[in-house]
């Protein structure tokens, strides 16, 4: 059996192993992690997917900002291969964009393939007029969460600590963006 549970501190090694296995060890260099750089997840959204004690899936989120709205980066989501096609992807999506409705997030973006994502609600950003700088924009996805109406047109940026936008238009009420394990 295999639950959904925010992440402790104890396994942050093994999510990071998760992380370099399913995206490689030089994944931090993609352009989807240079919008994390300086920024902390939002604690209250992660998830690990656990059977025992062993994490054997995970998935993440980031605050950003388009114009003048805080919207969220999903990713990285991640299951051991062993573990694959068991629905625990599907489950980690489902547990944290539940959390994210109930927080009052309205959009969430990833960088994926559409193939999968779609099982999700999520379509390409384009229509909406939504870009991400530097990233391959067919594989750039949104979702709106509820009964949100679509997003304004504009480029997702990253909310730095120390940014103007941070300071112009905070996330949603109940939101924390501190450190990603407890």
């Amino acid at each position: 059996m295999v639950a959904i549970l925010p992440p402790t501190t104890a396994q942050a090694p093994v999510v990071e192993q998760l992380l370099d296995h399913g995206f490689g060890p030089n994944r931090q260099n993609k352009t989807s992690y240079r919008f994390r750089d300086g920024v902390a997840p939002i604690q209250s959204l992660a998830r690990v997917a656990v059977s025992g004690e062993a994490v054997v899936g995970t998935i993440q989120y980031w605050p950003m900002r388009l114009g003048r709205e805080s919207v969220l980066l999903l990713g990285p989501l991640a299951v051991w291969i062993g573990w694959a096609n068991q629905g625990i992807g599907g489950a980690l999506m489902a547990t944290s964009l539940s959390a994210a409705l109930t927080e009052g997030w309205q959009h969430v973006f990833l960088v994926g393939d559409l193939a999968y994502y779609t099982r999700f609600g999520f379509e390409p950003s384009s229509p909406w007029g939504v870009t991400m700088a530097d990233e391959q924009q067919h594989r750039l996805l949104g979702r709106c969460l509820g009964d949100a109406p679509p997003p304004q047109p504009g480029e997702l940026q990253p909310m730095r600590a120390n940014s103007a936008a941070t300071a112009s238009a905070p996330a949603p009420a109940s939101v924390t963006t501190s450190a990603f394990f407890k």
